[in-house]
């Protein structure tokens, strides 16, 4: 539906009025309205400016500011040029909000840009040409406005836009010159503010979240605002395209760096789609990867696309639509190599001016190198592998990340630590590391025969966190035959330039605990051999810490139980993984408007003996098992076991006996409806381990 109106009033103006417009945050509104700004603490001057009115000699031409986002201090600077896309410069003196055309200005045209204190950047109008004095205003009689499609068809969905266009006629229904073709459109009927219409482009973008089902478009005559046309506009509420978007290769692995030449794909996740709508495809480059500031790439609309030369050294995305859905879906960013990466040299940092690096026994840190090159990415083109030779002690260790362990036992006194560029293994560092002896205290922990692997050290004054003068002394090492060392260390505020780990050479009585035992399961705590019967550790014993050197047998240590009075589960037929501990952790399905997701009930483990494990269950206490009990309310559960020995983890679900293909599992979902559940009816109940199957990673993909 659509109505040409005339205002009641004379044909020719005597007074030309600027209007300054609706706001408009988005760029593409800023840019084709003439809105400039800059970075700055500053919020940027936004609206937009537009000149109506027969412009002549001697005829004041005056700006009305309404709409701008500043309220006062506003500056202008009125300007002329050849042509309405000439170059405008400065009329000089011409800074009042108000301007009068001179002689000189005649078939020129004008225009306005202005500013605001406080503000950044600028907001410029629109321009018109300066007519002789006493020239008559032509005869502006109607407008016409159409899709710029050709359609006829004034239908928009929410998060979508159309463009129109508007065509001015004299009384005689022929079309006016082009310099009196000139239009402001306005968009009116709205209830959100990110609905917006392009003030000279006529381009209509209505907002995702849009309520009304009709909006008003209007073209007004910038010759002579009492002429306009308008429109009715029908928005269709469609849902939002929600989901997400990957680029991957054609092995459909995603990928965040490329080269040009390679072909990638679009990969779109968004299940609640209805079957039969049409994905769309807009490649799209920019500089930063953050910043959103992308432009389209010109013909590149498929689902795959080869990265070409132009965008070598930029980051690449693609933005999805779907018919029958507004809005749209994008991917993340995808750097573009700019060339083919070379490495020249590598480096180890820190070494003196030996060439060389001094760390304690004891000790442990990082390493760092520097990679050297042309083209380099900081990943992958940067990474370098480490390795290491001449230590004779199982707990020096180096790992893939350069962060050393240097055992408080090792008997060498230098190792050779080198730096591999993972891009061009040709290219590498090597530095001498020279040990000395540990500065701080040691303590040895012997008769830990069967134990193996890193464990850790806690030497504290209180078992209470709020006590006065707390003192807390930590340290790592690795079992060898049956004995740790750990050099004693303690956290210093005013070691090295943030603070960090320093030698402890202090004596005193104080409460220890060995943790990290049975594959990381277990804490001891210090008993001189008594047995714990309290969970008060401060009613334990003491060891007096004298000499630079203590020598403590495991003996004298008891194990800290969780989970004490609650419910027990045995696991029985576990005769091949004596020594190893078992794990137990009971599963329930919650359901909510969230989804569903699953819930650890409680946690318990225990040491497998004679093929047996009894397995107190724990409350958790943040996630983890903590001292008390669990007492199992009669219900359902669904069970999980995991057995962690030498050889890793390996875990199972309980089936009942059937295996995961009878039921029909592969997959979480699958386990939630298909796998059968362990009924509790007492504290204690017991289970076969033929009754679990194997659940891991090659057996169930959410393990």
């Amino acid at each position: 539906m659509k109505n040409t109106f005339r205002k009641f009033g004379t044909q020719g103006l005597s007074l030309c009025v600027i209007t300054i417009a609706a706001l408009f945050v988005f760029a593409l509104a800023a840019c084709s309205n003439g809105t400039t700004s800059s970075s700055g603490g500053n919020p940027a001057l936004t609206g937009t400016v537009t000149i109506s009115g027969f412009v002549k000699v001697g005829t004041a031409v005056s700006v009305t500011t309404t709409g701008l986002n500043a309220a006062s201090g506003f500056s202008y600077q009125w300007q002329s040029a050849d042509s309405e896309s000439g170059n405008f410069t400065p009329i000089q003196d011409a800074t009042n909000n108000t301007y009068t055309p001179v002689e000189g200005d005649v078939n020129k045209f004008i225009r306005v840009v202005v500013s605001a204190a406080g503000y950044t950047g600028s907001v410029t109008s629109n321009a018109l040409k300066v007519n002789e004095e006493g020239a008559e205003a032509p005869d502006i009689a109607s407008i016409t406005i159409k899709l710029e499609s050709g359609s006829t068809d004034f239908t928009v969905n929410t998060g979508g836009s159309l463009t129109f266009i508007a065509t001015v006629y004299d009384s005689e229904g022929a079309p006016v010159d082009d310099e009196y073709q000139g239009v402001t459109w306005s968009v009116s009927g709205n209830e959100k503010s990110d609905t917006t219409i392009s003030s000279t482009e006529g381009v209509l973008t209505v907002a995702e979240d849009e309520t009304v089902e009709t909006l008003t478009v209007t073209a007004t005559s910038t010759t002579d605002d009492e002429v306009f046309d308008s429109v009715e506009v029908t928005v269709t509420n469609l849902p939002a395209l929600d989901g997400y978007v990957d680029i991957v290769n054609a092995d459909g692995e995603y990928v965040y760096l490329v080269k040009a030449g390679d072909t990638v794909k679009v990969e779109v996740n968004a299940s609640e789609v209805d079957a039969g709508s049409t994905f769309s495809y807009q490649w799209q480059y920019g500089d930063d990867p953050y910043d959103g500031d992308f432009t389209d790439i010109e013909g590149k609309t498929d689902e795959n696309y080869t990265v070409g030369d132009a965008v070598k050294g930029k980051y690449i995305r693609v933005v999805v639509t779907c018919t029958g859905y507004s809005g749209s879906i994008e991917s993340g960013a995808v750097k573009v190599r700019a060339g083919t990466p070379v490495v020249t040299s590598v480096t180890i940092d820190g070494k003196d001016e030996n060439g060389k690096i001094t760390v304690g026994k004891g000790t442990s840190g990082f390493l760092q190198a520097t990679v050297n090159g042309e083209n380099l990415e900081d990943y992958p083109d940067k990474e370098i592998t480490w390795s290491m030779t001449g230590s004779t002690t199982p707990g020096t260790s180096l790992d893939e990340y350069g962060y050393y362990v240097i055992a408080a036992g090792e008997t060498a006194t230098e190792l050779q630590i080198t730096a591999t560029s993972v891009t061009d293994t040709s290219k590498k560092d090597t530095v001498t590391v020279t040990l000395t002896e540990p500065a701080g205290k040691i303590i040895k922990i012997t008769g830990l025969s069967g134990q193996s692997g890193e464990v850790g050290v806690e030497i504290r004054s209180s078992f209470d966190p709020d006590a006065e003068d707390l003192e807390m002394i930590t340290a790592f090492g690795t079992i060898d035959d049956g004995t740790v060392t750990f050099a004693l260390e303690f956290y210093d505020s005013t070691f090295g330039e943030w603070g960090g780990m320093a030698p402890w050479e202090g004596s005193g009585e104080y409460y220890i605990q060995l943790k990290g035992l049975n594959y990381g399961f277990d804490t001891y705590v210090y008993t001189n051999g008594a047995e714990l019967e309290t969970t008060d550790f401060d009613d334990n014993a003491k060891y007096d810490i004298q000499d630079d050197t203590t020598t403590i047998d495991f003996s004298k240590f008891k194990l800290i139980p969780l989970g004490q009075g609650g419910h027990v589960i045995t696991v029985s037929g576990l005769s091949s993984f004596n020594g190893a501990v078992a794990k137990v952790e009971l599963l329930k399905l919650v359901k909510d408007d969230g989804g569903d997701y699953s819930d650890t009930v409680t946690v318990g483990h225990a040491v497998i003996s004679s093929g047996t494990a009894a397995i107190s269950l724990a409350e958790l206490v943040w996630g983890m098992p903590g001292l008390d009990g669990w007492t199992a309310d009669d219900g359902e559960y669904y069970i999980k076991l995991s057995i962690t020995d030498a050889d890793g983890i390996k875990e199972y679900v309980y089936t009942d006996g059937e295996t995961l293909s009878e039921l029909s599992i592969s997959t979480w979902a699958d386990f939630w409806e298909e796998a059968p559940t362990f009924e509790f009816t007492s504290t204690t109940s017991s289970v076969a381990f033929d009754k679990f199957q194997p659940g891991g990673e090659d057996d169930i993909s959410w393990f």
